[in-house]
């Protein structure tokens, strides 16, 4: 799985309204710590014999950092969570 980590404000306090851990299987399952997330986040993933794919929604307003302006600074992080016999689910 892709975990992305965010940090809407930008401003280093953990948390909050504005901070997010997002998990992406490659399944398709999408968690906020753990957590079933906001509506609008969505995931498309696609399975190949190397890996998969991900291509993710993450609506503005999902951040609880107010509108996205000329500037503004997000706090972005990124993890793998290696799981070589997730695979074996798609076979």
């Amino acid at each position: 799985s892709l975990e992305i980590g965010l940090d809407g404000l930008d401003d280093h306090v953990g948390w909050q309204a504005d901070d997010h851990q997002f998990t992406f299987a490659a399944d398709g399952r999408i968690t906020d710590y753990g957590l079933p997330p906001m509506p609008g986040v969505l995931a498309v993933t696609g399975v190949f014999s190397q890996g998969w794919t991900l291509v993710t929604t993450i609506p503005v307003d999902v951040l609880a950092a107010g509108p996205l302006v000329e500037g503004k600074r997000i706090g972005f992080t990124f993890g793998l969570h290696d799981d070589d016999d997730v695979f074996e689910y798609f076979k």
